[in-house]
């Protein structure tokens, strides 16, 4: 770390730790200062100055978000969620929803009421007095996720509001980017012969080349 690191981000895995090793490797070729401060198989949270860019280079990732809150204790975090400004003005309409990374890690189902109720309140008095609440479409209780798909947040541009359990903090984000799998699948699909026993994904091959250090044309 050579300067001191502005901001704190969120990144969720497609592949476990395929995924953290690709993303290591993308921000190392940007030339992107970080640091990792933990992770998941399902995600990790790191330090850097500006993430955004990153997105568009990533093949084993589904979302990068801003941690607006954290804490070690979950009174505090609830207490330190009320205190924080985490949206500005909405449309009165928007669409908004929870994910959750990390319920493996004993996440309280009441706590993740509470976070509900404080989040509902911020989005109503930022001007969404009828906003609409959005459920997840993904759940995996082996990779400890419950979640909205980044084609939904994407595609009908929902707020995405994501809950994080590390093994002994607790961290809420507002997803800046979502990278959606229809982009991959059409790849997919479109290819002239189809053979998955000798084939590797659009998704994985798009890992692994980035992870070769390779730059266009090479």
């Amino acid at each position: 770390m050579r300067g001191k690191l502005l901001k704190k981000f969120s990144v969720i895995f497609a592949n476990g730790e395929l995924s953290r090793l690709e993303l290591i490797t993308v921000l190392r070729k940007l030339g992107t200062e970080y640091r990792i401060e933990s992770h998941e198989d399902s995600f990790c949270i790191l330090e850097a100055n500006d993430l955004v860019k990153t997105a568009k280079y990533l093949g084993g990732s589904f979302k990068i978000g801003e941690v607006v809150a954290e804490a070690q204790d979950e009174n505090l975090f609830i207490g330190k969620l009320h205190a924080t400004k985490m949206l500005e003005w909405l449309d009165e309409k928007a669409s908004w929803g929870l994910s959750l990374y990390g319920i493996n890690n004993n996440l309280d189902p009441d706590f993740v009421q509470d976070v509900q109720s404080v989040v509902g309140k911020k989005v109503r008095d930022a001007g969404a007095r009828k906003a609409k609440k959005v459920l997840p479409d993904i759940t995996s209780v082996n990779e400890g996720i419950r979640e909205l798909s980044s084609g939904i947040v994407a595609e009908k541009n929902v707020i995405d509001v994501q809950l994080l359990k590390s093994k002994d903090s607790l961290f809420l984000a507002l997803t800046i980017a979502a990278i959606p799998s229809a982009s991959f699948q059409e790849r997919d699909l479109k290819r002239p012969y189809q053979n998955t026993t000798i084939s590797l994904s659009p998704r994985i091959a798009r890992m692994l080349v980035n992870m070769t250090m390779l730059n266009e044309g090479q």
